[in-house]
């Protein structure tokens, strides 16, 4: 895959997922929430949200965190001696800033979206006998 556009400025991969939920919630494909992600670093003792690729280099802690409006659902990263509740605190930062964007993928899937195909739950058994079936 490629970046077609690109600021040079900030690591683009945050993007890249909040962008492909945001695709999904306005097509047809059925998903339960829309996904956002955003990048947290601690640079001189201060959390920054979507920092530049140079405070990321300079960087004590930088995490990845994905989630939807309700939970989060991925963290990634990296930190040099940090604590617990200080890893903590740029989680619950970064969600606070990933609500919002889930907010406005939700209103844009309202005011723009295409219906969505229905979901077929297969039962936990039939789908393990699919599975296997199609295994041997």
């Amino acid at each position: 895959s490629w970046v077609l556009s690109y600021d040079k400025v900030h690591l683009p991969s945050t993007l890249a997922v909040t962008s492909a939920s945001a695709a999904l919630a306005v097509s047809e494909v059925p998903m339960r929430k829309p996904v956002a992600c955003v990048r947290v670093a601690e640079v001189d003792g201060k959390l920054i949200m979507h920092p530049t690729k140079d405070q990321v280099e300079a960087a004590t802690l930088e995490l990845v965190v994905s989630g939807t409006e309700d939970a989060v659902v991925m963290i990634e990263g990296e930190g040099m001696f940090i604590s617990d509740e200080r890893v903590l605190e740029a989680v619950q930062l970064a969600h606070q800033h990933i609500i919002p964007i889930c907010e406005a993928i939700n209103a844009l899937a309202a005011a723009v979206g295409k219906e969505k195909e229905p979901v077929y739950d297969m039962p936990e058994a039939a789908m393990e006998v699919r599975i296997f079936s199609c295994a041997t």
